[in-house]
């Protein structure tokens, strides 16, 4: 798998009228979300996080490339562990994410609101197919349903090891000591790719009581480094210690997963 190109052209100034709603959004998103669009997108992404309307969740289609990766929006109110729960339903959906990025935002209402995109393919019989709109909605019901139940998803069927051409990297896994030193908590996270990784890693940090704020995932070849902007949510400084342990349960159970995939 390859990462997906985004524009780093610099946005430029919104028009008065329909860029109005884009230019509040654009203010509303952190300043690296303007950096990873271009205005025409970043247009088409408030037009769908309004046409949410109040719902649980809403998910959407942006686009399909060549390569058949499908650029997929989820919008929902953001709570501790929904990357997990999205991530669940997309590996229960065998959508295989070829990038993500993960953002937060607080609506003019006051509430934090999720906007995620995720660049998918459809694997089936091991050909990449385009997202359909039909498992665009099936996404939007799993999540719903599990969103308003607060029910954990159903596991999800395990993919079939299949070997391997060439040798698979060790896991890395380390906090970005300079972001501690400001106080920020950035983890950072780097494997061999295979379906389900996104979903283990966050699984980990969520029972380790870690929120994930925000999140890039960038994958080229079969490497997969992944960023986690992290939040206590116990609320205080976590130690040296609990940081090892945390980054140690997050090795553990990558190379856990890998084990199961991937024949050695």
């Amino acid at each position: 798998m390859s990462s997906v190109a985004k524009s780093t052209e610099p946005p430029g100034p919104i028009a008065n009228g329909e860029g109005a709603g884009a230019a509040e959004f654009m203010g509303s998103m952190p300043a690296s979300y303007a950096l990873a669009f271009s205005l025409v997108e970043i247009q088409q992404h408030t037009e769908i996080v309004l046409r949410r309307r109040g719902r649980p969740v809403h998910v959407e289609r942006c686009a399909t490339f060549a390569d058949k990766t499908t650029t997929v929006c989820v919008v929902a109110d953001d709570r501790a562990g929904l990357l997990s729960l999205i991530c669940h339903a997309l590996v229960g959906l065998h959508l295989e994410i070829v990038s993500a990025q993960i953002y937060s935002r607080v609506t003019p209402g006051g509430t934090h609101e999720a906007v995620d995109f995720f660049w998918l393919r459809a694997q089936s019989d091991d050909v990449s197919r385009a997202v359909t709109p039909q498992q665009v909605a099936a996404l939007e019901r799993k999540l719903g349903q599990a969103l308003t139940s607060n029910a954990v998803l159903a596991p999800a069927a395990e993919a079939e090891p299949r070997p391997t051409l060439d040798p698979i990297p060790a896991p890395r896994a380390f906090f970005d000591p300079v972001q501690l030193r400001e106080g920020h908590l950035l983890l950072v996270v780097e494997s061999r790719d295979f379906p389900g990784l996104l979903l283990t890693i966050t699984r980990t940090l969520h029972e380790a009581r870690l929120d994930v704020v925000s999140s890039e995932v960038v994958t080229q070849g079969w490497l997969a480094r992944d960023r986690f902007f992290l939040k206590d949510l116990a609320g205080s400084v976590p130690t040296t210690e609990r940081l090892a342990r945390v980054r140690a349960a997050v090795l553990e159970a990558v190379r856990s997963a890998l084990s199961r995939f991937y024949e050695r």
